[in-house]
């Protein structure tokens, strides 16, 4: 299954990654993030959520859940900067992040 969001391709199937033409190469947690947040594009996505995403592991505990969680979506964060000014990723203080349908055009 593939996800979009403008040049953005997700393959859920291969665990890759796309801007454009250029294949970009992410951690596990961090694809299991960007999937989460590609899923539901343009909706709220919790806290609660990006930490069971980022974590795959259920023994983990919260406080270390909630820091892999944040570190992924600033990791994502500063993946999109290289392609566009937009703040892609939306934070909803308190609450979880949104990620934004992409309207800039440009790509490498």
């Amino acid at each position: 299954m593939i996800i979009t969001n403008g040049p953005l391709r997700l393959d859920v199937d291969e665990y890759r990654v796309w801007m454009g033409k250029q294949r970009i190469y992410v951690a596990t947690a961090q694809f299991r993030v960007l999937q989460l947040l590609m899923q539901n594009v343009d909706h709220l996505v919790t806290h609660e959520q990006v930490c069971k995403a980022a974590r795959g592991d259920p023994g983990m505990d919260r406080m270390d859940a909630s820091e892999v969680g944040r570190n992924n979506v600033q990791w994502i964060r500063r993946m999109f900067r290289n392609w566009t000014d937009q703040e892609q990723i939306e934070n909803v203080r308190g609450i979880g992040y949104r990620l934004n349908p992409w309207t800039d055009g440009t790509v490498p």
